[in-house]
C-alpha cells in the first residue's frame, strides 16, 4: 500500500468518523427536543423515534 493509498484511507475513515459522531448528536438533539416540548422521559422520546435498543443503550448516558 502507498503512502497515498494509506492516507487516503485514513481520510475516508475521519470523514465516516465525524458523520457518525454528527449522527448521534442529532440524534440527541431530536430526544432533547422531544423530551422539553412532550414533557417525556428519554426512553419515551428514543421509542417515539423508534431507535433501535443497541443505539438506545449507546446513547442514554449522554442525556
Amino acid at each position: 500500500m502507498t503512502y497515498e493509498m494509506k492516507m487516503r484511507e485514513a481520510h475516508d475513515d475521519g470523514r465516516a468518523e465525524g458523520r457518525a459522531e454528527g449522527r448521534a448528536e442529532g440524534l440527541l438533539v431530536a430526544i432533547r427536543n422531544l423530551m422539553a416540548a412532550q414533557y417525556l422521559t428519554a426512553l419515551e422520546a428514543m421509542d417515539i423515534l423508534a431507535l433501535p435498543e443497541d443505539t438506545k443503550k449507546t446513547l442514554l448516558p449522554q442525556i
